[in-house]
Order: C-alpha cells, then sequence, then structure tokens
C-alpha cells in the first residue's frame, strides 16, 4: 500500500508567518532534506520536533486530531512529500483510506507521547488480529515501515499460527490492509496457497467459494499455484512412491505378525499336549483301588496288634 493509491486532499490553512521547518532551540539540520533517523537524534531534537506548527487531520472532512508538523516530516516520507508540497495546508483522507480509530493512534506517534521521553516508543499493538492490521495500515500510509517491524513479526506470527486459521473476517481485513505488492498478504497467499494443496483447510469448498468472490486474492494464490506446479508434481510422484513403500512395509508387518501368532500358537498347543501327557502319565501311576487302606482301618490294626505285643 502506498499513497498512491488514493489521493489526500489538501486544505489550506490560515496564513501562518511563524511558520518555519527548522526549530532554532533544537535544530535538526537534515529536516528539510528528508525523512531522518531516529536513533541518530538526541532527546532534546526529539523534543525540537514535536513543538512548533501543527496540522489537522481529517477523514472524509471529519476532524481527526493534528500532527506536529516537525515530526511527520522527520519521521513519513509520505508527510515530507506532503508539506514540502504543501506548507500552510491540513490533510483530509478520504474514508476508505485508514480506519478512525487506527488514524488516532498512529497520528499519536508524531507527539511528545512517543517521542519525548529518553528512548522512542513503538506503537502499539491492536487488542486483536483485526485491529492490528488497521493499525498497520495507517503506519503505511505514513510510511513509517522503519518503526514497525514488532507489528510486522506479530501479523506473521498471527497467520502462521499452527492451531488454527485465519477467520474470513480477519482475511477480508487483511485484504484491506495491504496490497499485493505488501511482504504480509504475500506470506498470507503463499501460507494458505500451500494449505489448500495439502488439503488442510477444514472446508475446502467454501474456502474456495470465499477466495472466488475476491480477486486479488484468488488471483495471486493462482499464480502461486501455477509457478509451483512442477514442484508439486514432483512431491506428489514423491509422496505416491512413499505411500506405495508404506503399503508394503504395512503387508510385511501384517505377515511377520500372522507367522508370530502362528508360532505362539504352535508353542501352547505343545504345552497342551505336553501337560496333558503329564497327566496320564500320573493316572498310570496310581495305586489300584481297594489296595489302599484308609487312615482309620490303619488305626484299628495297629491298636489289635498291640495287645500282643
Amino acid at each position: 500500500m502506498s499513497a498512491a493509491t488514493f489521493t489526500v486532499s489538501p486544505v489550506p490553512q490560515e496564513a501562518n508567518p511563524s511558520y518555519s521547518i527548522l526549530d532554532q532551540n533544537h535544530p535538526v539540520p537534515d529536516l528539510s532534506f528528508g525523512p531522518i533517523d531516529l536513533n541518530n537524534l538526541t532527546r532534546a531534537q526529539r523534543i525540537g520536533l514535536v513543538q512548533g506548527p501543527t496540522a489537522g487531520i481529517y477523514l472524509d472532512g471529519k476532524y481527526i486530531g493534528f500532527v506536529n508538523i516537525r515530526a511527520a516530516m522527520a519521521l513519513s516520507p509520505f508527510a515530507h512529500h506532503f508539506f514540502t508540497q504543501y506548507p500552510n495546508h491540513d490533510m483530509n483522507f478520504p474514508a476508505a483510506a485508514v480506519n478512525e480509530k487506527a488514524l488516532r493512534i498512529v497520528l499519536r506517534y508524531f507527539s511528545f507521547h512517543f517521542l519525548g521521553g529518553k528512548t522512542v516508543r513503538r506503537l502499539p499493538f491492536g487488542k486483536n488480529f483485526i485491529e492490528s492490521v488497521r493499525i498497520y495500515r495507517a503506519a503505511v500510509v505514513f510510511g513509517l515501515q522503519e518503526y514497525i517491524s514488532h507489528l510486522v513479526g506479530y501479523l506473521h506470527g498471527y497467520i502462521k499460527r499452527d492451531d488454527s486459521l485465519l477467520s474470513y473476517d480477519g482475511f477480508d481485513a487483511l485484504l484491506w490492509g495491504t496490497t499485493p505488492e505488501d511482504r504480509i498478504f504475500r506470506h498470507a497467499a503463499s501460507l494458505y496457497s500451500r494449505l489448500r494443496y495439502v488439503d488442510e483447510i477444514p472446508d475446502r469448498e467454501e474456502f474456495n467459494d470465499w477466495v472466488g468472490a475476491r480477486p486479488v486474492i484468488a488471483e495471486a494464490m493462482a499464480a502461486i499455484d501455477e509457478r509451483h506446479a512442477c514442484e508439486r508434481a514432483f512431491y506428489d510422484e514423491k509422496r505416491a512412491g512413499k505411500i506405495a513403500w508404506q503399503e508394503r512395509k504395512r503387508e510385511r508387518e501384517a505377515r511377520a505378525k500372522a507367522e508370530e501368532e502362528k508360532i505362539k500358537e504352535g508353542r501352547i498347543k505343545a504345552e497342551e499336549r505336553k501337560a496333558e501327557k503329564a497327566r496320564k502319565k500320573a493316572k498310570e501311576h496310581r495305586p489300584a483301588p481297594g489296595l489302599t487302606r484308609s487312615s482309620e482301618a490303619v488305626e484299628r490294626s495297629n491298636a489289635f496288634w498291640a495287645r500282643y505285643n
């Protein structure tokens, strides 16, 4: 996304004879030549950026807030170009350009709250993915890519989560907040092209209908599919070979298991035959019936013979 995707209307201010890009008390020599690196500024110089002239910021004619012109020109290529061309003008963004809440957050980045401390504070994350995308878009509109690497990292990580996929609302916010040239858009298109290819989209038909209704992402994913067609054909063939190998492996394991069960069953039967043979042998050596006496008979016999001893 760039300022070229929409037109910001300049709104004339009242003449301001004291308007000066440079702050004589806290001079930033390179300010008039283009955006500068905040890391090269002292705290006093950063404080100087948030002093002096301001410009009103409007969204479709509605006043949103103001921006410190020096800070905006120091950080934003877009603002630097605008205020160089229109030094005594406010900015009026079209309604579709940015989200109002996100615009208010980004405007605060050009204030003492963010720039006046010992270190430069970072733009905050949104409360959720959609809000973060809106802040990201507003920051990119102003050309603040150098200062939002943490936000880019968050969006990348959220899109690439292993535990869940983007909601359709989240994806729509992403399509609104980026362009096909944007690295976050390319990341999402590439990831979901792969997920669709490996059949990891829960409802693939519904997803394809959703993509088909959005030409921007549909064309991007189709181009990715075409670009990876040869590679995917190779992996399809490789995967088919792997599946066949796994099937043969399962068959070998099944045969080995059946053979093992057969051997185990044979051992059990052998043990049973051995036990049966032992029972028969014990039965053959048992005394014949009637040849044994009970303990009572033995006692009576002993008592009888004891009388003659």
